[in-house]
């Protein structure tokens, strides 16, 4: 792949759970230890400033903020550049971390001055692919290193926002959870509750086909920022360098992204909190658990009636989810 990795998203900096747990039957997450019951780790953002964000987030699910802009300042843009892993292949402008580390602290300083003029502008992305299991081709998008900052910085900040809105069996490209945990949970609801169907739903092509327009309306329902919305529409809008030749982008987000994993999860936990809200099961039409990744989620349901009725609104959800 060019000789290099993408960059790892903000999240997956975080040390995975340990996958073993107690002799005896699987249990159910969610709750405390006390109790004899496994559960996944809760997740704190480190700053002040950070903090704030995720408690005034928690304390009301209709605020909409409107000002997060100022959060992505030098530090912020610092703590980014430190999270990039340094053997990463470059994008078009074809600077390395260790090209831009040679005089760190001027170049985040004019980054900055760059974004509070609204000067910044992303560069395109780097198409490439990399080998699939089933012998086709993943596409994968290689950022400048500029746009990984600003993308890495904008996803520490949503992130904050929108951990106080996620599921506790939401697990996808979040701190402190993996897929192993999502197993452990639906395990667990198979054994220890009544479940007679399982329904698994794998949103194809996710990141190739998302709606830009619908994306930024899941956005809009918590980030009423406009220069933060300005931001995001700029990189969905940045296009595409494949074979020296650029093609624009009218839909989908690349993979590989800084920021991939927080757009297509934020949108679809607000989603599937839409869906489980207007009657997609819950307890009373026997769903017994829902175990969900950003592009791909496990329904457990009592009833058939449930499960016929899973699919239908999982699609209504999202125009773009087909």
């Amino acid at each position: 792949m060019c000789g290099g990795v993408a960059d790892r998203g903000v999240v997956l900096l975080m040390a995975a759970k340990a996958t073993s747990r107690p002799e005896g039957r699987p249990r159910p997450l969610g709750t405390s230890s006390e109790n004899g019951q496994v559960q996944t780790q809760s997740w704190k953002p480190l700053h002040a400033h950070l903090v704030r964000v995720n408690d005034a987030a928690a304390r009301s699910r209709q605020t909409r903020f409107t000002a997060l802009f100022h959060h992505l300042d030098v530090a912020a843009l610092e703590r980014a550049f430190r999270r990039l892993r340094r053997k990463a292949a470059p994008g078009v402008d074809g600077v390395t971390v260790a090209d831009y580390e040679r005089d760190l602290e001027s170049n985040l300083r004019a980054l900055h001055a760059r974004l509070q003029a609204n000067q910044y502008r992303p560069m395109p992305v780097l198409r490439t692919y990399i080998p699939k299991a089933d012998g086709g081709q993943r596409p994968l998008g290689l950022l400048a290193l500029e746009d990984k900052i600003v993308q890495g910085a904008a996803a520490e900040l949503l992130s904050a926002l929108y951990e106080a809105d996620f599921h506790d069996v939401s697990f996808g490209f979040r701190p402190g959870r993996s897929a192993h945990d999502a197993l452990r949970t639906v395990s667990a609801a198979i054994i220890s509750e009544r479940v007679n169907w399982v329904v698994d739903v794998d949103i194809r092509n996710f990141f190739g086909s998302v709606d830009h327009a619908w994306l930024i309306r899941m956005l809009e329902l918590r980030t009423a920022d406009p220069r933060i919305l300005r931001l995001v529409r700029l990189w969905l809008r940045a296009g595409v360098m494949e074979d020296g030749v650029y093609a624009e982008t009218v839909e989908g987000t690349p993979q590989g992204a800084g920021s991939a994993h927080c757009w297509p999860t934020s949108t679809c936990t607000t989603c599937s909190t839409c869906g489980w809200r207007n009657g997609s099961g819950g307890r009373r039409g026997g769903m017994s658990a829902s175990s969900a990744l950003p592009t791909t989620f496990c329904c457990c349901a009592r009833l058939g009636t449930t499960r016929r009725r899973c699919l239908p609104r999982c699609r209504n959800g999202s125009p773009s989810l087909g």
